[in-house]
């Protein structure tokens, strides 16, 4: 596995893992993004990103935007340590906001060291 720069040729792989069906429930807006829309945010906040490779291929990304972290892992290829790699691997001060409806998010935040700093009726935030 290896954290590499975010460059346009991994944009659509971002929105389409963001959200994908087995993705969205873990994320606040949860509104899909016509491609046109991912690549005026990626021109933005695209140099935020680092995308996660394994064996040549794409298959997860994290980013800091806003002090907040936003990771997603490819639905083939959770469960095999990529989020937590990711997570402990981005060189990047953060602090994380995780829905309370998202428990493996938070389980994987508190195996990787955060702690629950504040909750609401929403978020844990870490």
């Amino acid at each position: 596995m290896k954290l590499k720069d975010n460059s346009p040729e991994y944009w659509e792989f971002i929105r389409q893992v963001r959200f994908h069906p087995d993705n969205v429930k873990g994320f606040v807006d949860r509104e899909p993004v016509t491609r046109e829309q991912q690549e005026r945010y990626m021109k933005a906040h695209g140099h935020k990103y680092k995308v996660c490779v394994m064996d040549g291929e794409p298959v997860g990304f994290i980013g800091v935007v806003d002090g907040d972290i936003r990771l997603a892992v490819h639905p083939d290829h959770k469960k095999k340590g990529i989020g937590e790699y990711m997570l402990k691997n981005v060189n990047m001060p953060h602090t994380a906001k995780v829905l309370r409806s998202n428990l493996p998010s938070l389980r994987l935040f508190l195996k990787c060291g955060y702690e629950v700093k504040n909750q609401d009726y929403r978020f844990y935030y870490l």
